[in-house]
C-alpha cells in the first residue's frame, strides 16, 4: 500500500528560503556537482560543453541515454541542442523547447531528459522554477496524489497515471507542466509564495520513490 506523505507549505521554500537539509549525502552531493557544472557551463553554445552536461546529467539522473540512442545518437542530440537557440527558449521558460529536445529529430522519445535538461538550466542558471521534472516516480506518484486530493476536495482535479503516459508519449510537455502547476495552486501552493514549488515537488517525490 503506498502512503504518500501529505504536502504541508513547510516543504516548500519561499523565494530567499535556503536549500531543505536532506540527510542523503549522495543527493548533496550530486546537486553541489550539478550546481559547480553550471557555474562552470551555463551556456549551449559549444559543442564540447553540451556533450559534456548531456553525459553527466545522464549519469546522475539515470536517464539511460546511450542504451536508447546509442553513442553516435548522444552526439546527435548535442548537435540539437545547439540548433535550438537554447539559451534564449529556457530563459523563457518555452515548455516547447522540452517537446523540441524529446522529439529527439523524429527517434527515441527522450521526454525524461529533455525535461531533466531544462528544468537544471531553469533551476542552476536563471534561478526560475518554470520547469517540473517528468520521470517514473512523478508518472506514479502525482496521479495518486491528485487522487487523494480529490477525494476530500472534488473541485481538485484528479489525473491518472494513462493521462500522464498519453502525454510523455505524445511528447506534451506543456500540458504535463501544467497539470502539475494547476495541481499545486489548487493545494495552496502558489508560484508567487513558493517560488521552488517545482522542484520542492520533484523532491518530496524523490524521498518517496519506493513507496
Amino acid at each position: 500500500m503506498c502512503i504518500l506523505k501529505p504536502l504541508s507549505t513547510n516543504d516548500f521554500r519561499k523565494k530567499n528560503d535556503p536549500p531543505l537539509p536532506t540527510n542523503d549525502k549522495y543527493y548533496q552531493r550530486d546537486k553541489d556537482v550539478l550546481k559547480y557544472l553550471f557555474a562552470t557551463m551555463p551556456y549551449n553554445t559549444k559543442a564540447e560543453e553540451v556533450f559534456i552536461k548531456v553525459v553527466i546529467i545522464d549519469f546522475i539522473y539515470s536517464t539511460q541515454l546511450k542504451q536508447l540512442i546509442g553513442g553516435a545518437g548522444v552526439h546527435e542530440l548535442v548537435d540539437l541542442i545547439l540548433s535550438l537557440n537554447f539559451d534564449a527558449r529556457v530563459k523563457k521558460g518555452d515548455p516547447a523547447l522540452v517537446t523540441d529536445i524529446a522529439n529527439n529529430n523524429g527517434g527515441v522519445n527522450l521526454f525524461s531528459f529533455a525535461s531533466k535538461y531544462c528544468a537544471l538550466h531553469s533551476i542552476y542558471v536563471h534561478k526560475k522554477d518554470d520547469y517540473s521534472i517528468y520521470d517514473s516516480a512523478v508518472a506514479r506518484l502525482f496521479p495518486k496524489y491528485t487522487a487523494e486530493y480529490h477525494k476530500n476536495d472534488p473541485r481538485i482535479t484528479q489525473i491518472t497515471a494513462t493521462q500522464v503516459e498519453c502525454w510523455r508519449q505524445n511528447r506534451d510537455y506543456k500540458s504535463f507542466n501544467d497539470a502539475i502547476g494547476t495541481f499545486l495552486d489548487s493545494i495552496g501552493i502558489d508560484e508567487n509564495t513558493y517560488s521552488w514549488r517545482r522542484s520542492d515537488f520533484d523532491r518530496i517525490v524523490w524521498e518517496q520513490r519506493n513507496n
